[in-house]
């Protein structure tokens, strides 16, 4: 039953968990899908997690980069005027435009594993049917017993939400505009999660222009993440309830990942680096970092010849990606850095940085379109802190001492 209480699946969660977390970790697979291709090109190993405020993003602009991630706050400004909300079809749109201009652009859409946002249709629908309701957590006191629901008699009045990013506009029949909450000890939630939100045919990885994911928040003892800090009292849910959440939550998103990669698609979370740039490598303050990143990441058995490595450019600020002129700090020591530790599969670029729009767009480097051959060898420090590598069509130095980066044609 839909509406089920999760409170037994204790021990099937946990043996689960386990199982998951030995078949899969972050930095250790590669992408296995018919649309991505291993390749030392340089323009062939770029990656964006991209938000446009100003319309769509751009498909000319956009199609230059190997991999595209959309954001949902992308365009905004025309999917919360459409009645109801379309987040999730927009970013469709988008991913459809760019895959026209270059077939071989790997496009993502965002998705998340713990707000369920009415501005997604796959949401919208189950949030307007009752029978669904079971499969989000409800305010405190209005939901005494699996099924019953005492607050009234819609969706806005009985589950729990928030405001803390939402979009204003029609979300539903009963459904007010916030962040609601997915119950993940609810066991019958999970087929809907992979089959639909993730796999679908409609916005999902079933739609041949949808190649991966970039998957939000998480839970912990404290909550939701990103969500008001009082949420898991306004829930009621006790201590118990939030390790029981937990668990659930990583049963699911275990089933999820298995079942994404399965598919021959991905997840940024497969990244060895994670939402903003390989391990170790300091973003605002590279410089510091330099040493210790070459030392870890230089040699057949690093991390980042092991696995898919994203380099997130460096930048002027953790919010802030580049100066006013549109000027990135660091370019220069980024490639140097990407070069000297980039195995067989890695990406640069950018992470999660906001929003740009047509008068503050995401720069992107000339030298993201150089060809630098493929390398020969592995990096190794020539000095103390100078480190160099070998390519065939370049010779790549980091001096970590003056942070001064050389590339130099062959």
């Amino acid at each position: 039953p839909l509406n089920m209480s999760g409170h037994n699946l204790v021990m099937a969660i946990v043996l689960g968990v386990v199982a998951h977390i030995a078949a899969m970790t972050p930095g250790t697979v590669f992408p296995t899908g018919s649309g991505y291709h291993q390749s030392y090109q340089m323009n062939k190993s770029t990656a964006i997690m991209i938000c446009n405020t100003s319309g769509q993003v751009g498909a000319e602009w956009a199609a230059q980069w190997s991999v595209v991630d959309i954001d949902w706050n992308s365009d905004k400004r025309d999917w919360s005027a459409a009645s109801p909300m379309n987040a999730e079809e927009n970013m469709l749109k988008n991913a459809e435009a760019i895959k026209k201009v270059n077939p071989d652009t790997v496009v993502w859409v965002y998705r998340n594993g713990i707000k369920a946002l009415p501005w997604f249709t796959d949401v919208r629908e189950k949030m307007e049917d009752k029978a669904y309701w079971g499969w989000f957590v409800a305010n405190k006191g209005c939901n005494p017993s699996p099924g019953v629901y005492v607050c009234g008699d819609n969706a806005t009045t009985n589950l729990y939400h928030d405001f803390e990013q939402t979009s204003h506009g029609n979300c539903g029949v009963g459904i007010q505009c916030g962040e609601y909450v997915f119950d993940h000890r609810n066991s019958s939630i999970q087929e809907w999660l992979v089959n639909t939100v993730f796999l679908g045919n409609a916005t999902g990885g079933g739609n041949p222009s949808v190649q991966g994911f970039y998957v939000d928040d998480g839970w912990s003892s404290n909550g939701p993440s990103e969500m008001d800090k009082d949420s898991v009292a306004k829930m009621g849910l006790s201590p118990g309830d939030v390790s029981d959440m937990i668990a659930a939550w990583k049963v699911n998103q275990g089933a999820w990942r298995d079942a994404v990669y399965a598919h021959g698609l991905f997840d940024w979370w497969f990244f060895y680096g994670g939402q903003q740039t390989a391990p170790g490598w300091n973003q605002s303050s590279p410089a510091t970092s330099c040493s210790s990143f070459l030392k870890e990441n230089c040699g057949p058995a690093s991390r980042s010849q092991n696995g898919t490595m994203f380099f997130g450019f460096s930048r002027v600020a953790h919010s802030q990606g580049w100066y006013p002129n549109g000027s990135l700090p660091y370019p220069d020591q980024d490639v140097a850095a990407f070069l000297l530790t980039r195995g067989p599969w890695a990406y640069i670029g950018y992470g999660w940085t906001g929003c740009a729009d047509a008068d503050h767009p995401f720069t992107r480097p000339a030298s993201l379109d150089a060809d630098y051959g493929v390398p020969e060898g592995f990096c190794h420090e020539v000095a103390d802190g100078v480190w160099t590598r070998e390519w065939s069509k370049a010779t790549v130095s980091l001096d970590c001492n003056t942070f001064s980066a050389k590339i130099a044609p062959k």
